[in-house]
């Protein structure tokens, strides 16, 4: 993945988790702390049901980001997310913890990707998004205060 392509990924997930209610500590492109290529490190004040809620959806973001700055769409979820295999691995673990019936996981994911679809395409997170992303391609790294800054 090229250096705009990562940085509207991580963006994505960081844009994401600070609409939700997470209080993201950093953003980083240079990370190797979980075997990615960049890291979003998000401090949750949800438990339960919620966290779990919220986690699936910020997983899923960078994702739908990238592919945003790509000028792409999913047609089919599971093909096209597979290609980022740490977010994929976490949304099904998120997935299995909220349904625990594995036949009506696919509707909670298609749930999940339509909601973050039309918050990703709603132009002022969108305008975030690309705020956060040029910031984070220029420095790498973004702590909590340059990150307000871009938001």
């Amino acid at each position: 993945m090229d250096e705009p392509e990562q940085a509207w990924h991580e963006a994505g997930h960081a844009v994401v988790a600070t609409l939700l209610g997470g209080e993201v500590v950093c953003v980083t492109l240079e990370s190797d702390l979980d075997g990615h290529d960049g890291h979003a490190e998000v401090h949750w004040r949800l438990a339960g049901g919620e966290l779990a809620w919220a986690q699936l959806r910020v997983a899923l973001a960078g994702p739908l980001a990238e592919l945003d700055y790509r000028g792409q769409d999913v047609d089919q979820p599971a093909e096209v997310l597979a290609a980022w295999r740490g977010d994929w691995e976490e949304a099904e673990a998120l997935l299995a913890q909220l349904e625990p019936v594995e036949a009506r996981r696919e509707a909670l994911l298609l749930r999940a990707l339509t909601e973050l679809r039309e918050l990703i395409e709603d132009p002022a997170v969108t305008e975030r998004i690309a705020r956060v992303a040029e910031t984070l391609d220029a420095h790498g790294t973004l702590d909590a205060e340059l990150l307000a800054g871009c938001l």
